[in-house]
């Protein structure tokens, strides 16, 4: 998708087609598998299988090298 070739050129991680994902913008908050999260919570996200979890876990840097 075009989201994921501009967050790969920014060098940021991006996961695209959740569908079960609603954003209440002005709320401030999303729900996802029924669980809500409100602006300010830690979300992990692995982009390398587009896992997400919930609060903040310990991340790697992953740098890939281009010719």
């Amino acid at each position: 998708s075009h989201a994921a070739i501009i967050a790969k050129k920014l060098g940021k991680t991006c996961v695209v087609g959740c569908n079960k994902l609603v954003v209440f913008q002005d709320e401030k908050r999303l729900e996802l598998n029924d669980r809500v999260v409100k602006a300010g919570d830690f979300l992990s996200i692995d982009g390398r299988n587009g896992s997400v979890y919930l609060g903040a876990h310990p991340v790697e840097d992953i740098r890939f090298m281009t010719e």
